[in-house]
């Protein structure tokens, strides 16, 4: 049972960390990546070409991020007992 409760914090820390890469790439405006890229900075030469490919870095990242969700009920459908869940209807 400790291990189940590993891998579901591994796969819960992986998938806040494609949520988070989503997020920040998505929230930096493609005009103020072009301008920081002219200062010959490395590192904004990298998000300058992945803010030009953004398809595919997006695609990328939701596919990592569907793997992830995926795994995480992989693990749950080894339990002897199956979860129920119970909906209440007023």
């Amino acid at each position: 049972m400790p291990h189940l409760l590993i891998v579901a914090l591994l796969v819960l820390v992986g998938s806040a960390l494609c949520a988070c890469t989503e997020t920040a790439i998505l929230s930096v405006s493609p005009l103020r990546v072009r301008h920081l890229a002219q200062s010959n900075n490395q590192a904004t030469k990298v998000l300058l070409n992945i803010r030009q490919n953004i398809n595919h870095t997006f695609a990328t990242i939701v596919m990592i991020n569907n793997l992830f969700n995926n795994s995480q009920i992989r693990p749950y459908s080894f339990l002897k007992k199956p979860l129920k869940i119970y909906y209440f209807i007023n």
